[in-house]
């Protein structure tokens, strides 16, 4: 109980900052409708509705999961395709085209919804941010089984630039940030995919597309 009511303490701080980040666009768009500094905000709200979903999801596993390990049954399918819903207006913004694709007829895990939540957010908000450039914007998410039918195999793939050899060497460094991107970026958003995926006793490995330009991530979890 009273870590449920310190997440929902937590979880109204973060919606009342929210609240006052739109409260500051809304005013500086009114007064100037080309805000230079505008993206700031917008990046600083996005933060905050993470918090958010890692919160509420939080709040959902506590009422279901194991008392001693914290897992509980999970769709990975499921959970892809809501989060890709979540990010239809930006798609269309962007012209990006994502699909879903579930071979595994639904199949379940045991883990915890919020950190397998926080891995498709990041990966995505990562393809959006390196197909920025591409003239062709796609994003694909495969779930299907491994060989022996013992794990889920997640594959996040996109028509980006791709990885850097250094992103790619980087995964092999236990406690170190890495980022895809080109110049800029802390690489905060792939160390955190990397944590859920060993919270979960999975495995996760960094590919450069070899049919096209672009990343993939083959993420596995046991069953």
């Amino acid at each position: 109980m009273c870590e449920r009511k310190k997440l929902l303490h937590d979880l109204k701080g973060s919606m009342k900052i929210t609240d006052s980040i739109i409260g500051k666009i809304l005013k500086e768009l009114a007064e100037n409708p080309s805000v230079p500094h505008i993206e700031k905000y917008i990046h600083h709200m996005r933060n905050m509705v993470n918090l958010q979903l890692d919160l509420t999801g939080r709040m959902d596993d506590l009422e279901e999961s194991d008392p001693n390990t914290g897992f509980k049954k999970i769709n990975p399918a499921l959970i892809a395709k809501d989060i890709a819903t979540s990010f239809l207006p930006i798609f269309g913004d962007k012209h990006i085209t994502c699909d879903v694709h579930d071979f595994t007829n639904g199949t379940f895990i045991n883990g915890l919804q919020f950190e397998l939540k926080r891995v498709f957010i990041n990966a995505i908000h990562n393809s959006i941010d390196a197909m920025s450039m591409m003239s062709t914007r796609v994003i694909d998410v495969f779930i299907d089984l491994s060989d022996d039918d013992k794990k889920v195999k997640i594959i996040i793939q996109d028509t980006g630039h791709g990885f850097s050899q250094e992103a790619l060497n980087m995964l092999l460094k236990k406690e170190s940030y890495y980022t895809t991107k080109s110049g800029y970026g802390h690489g905060i958003g792939m160390q955190t995919i990397k944590d859920a995926v060993e919270m979960h006793n999975g495995s996760l490995l960094l590919q450069n597309r070899s049919d096209r330009t672009g990343a993939k991530l083959i993420i596995e979890i046991p069953r």
